[in-house]
């Protein structure tokens, strides 16, 4: 088993952040996804990228499907869009271009802590 400390294995915390923030809104169905996600990433990354791969991708499937139908039917106030947006960007270039395959790697570890700061958006763009 790889270190738990490695910024991949303890970056998922930041998943907690829209966690509360779900709890907080009353979203009880995005609550337990981001739950599951948070279970789900830091499972696979602490088996060392080994274990529990199809239930990551599967509770994060639901989880970015579940918050797209959020925004969509949401409020949207335009901000939350624009910053939803950009960290999407962000989001990509760091999945797609810095990370370069290594789910476990620190750049993985920043997908972390920017895909928790676009589910934390999404929750806030949907509150009507």
């Amino acid at each position: 088993m790889k270190s738990i400390y490695r910024f991949a294995v303890w970056s998922n915390v930041f998943y907690l952040i829209p966690f509360a923030f779900a709890l907080q809104t009353q979203f009880w169905v995005d609550a337990i996804a981001i739950a599951l996600l948070f279970v789900a990433s830091t499972a696979y990354h602490a088996s060392g990228e080994r274990k529990f791969a199809t239930f990551d991708v599967l509770v994060s499937a639901c989880v970015i499907v579940l918050n797209s139908v959020m925004v969509y039917l949401g409020a949207r106030p335009l901000g939350l869009l624009f910053v939803i947006g950009v960290l999407l960007a962000i989001g990509l270039c760091i999945r797609y271009s810095l990370e370069q395959g290594d789910r476990g790697s620190v750049a993985h570890g920043w997908w972390h802590v920017v895909a928790a700061a676009l589910l934390t958006a999404c929750v806030l763009a949907s509150v009507g």
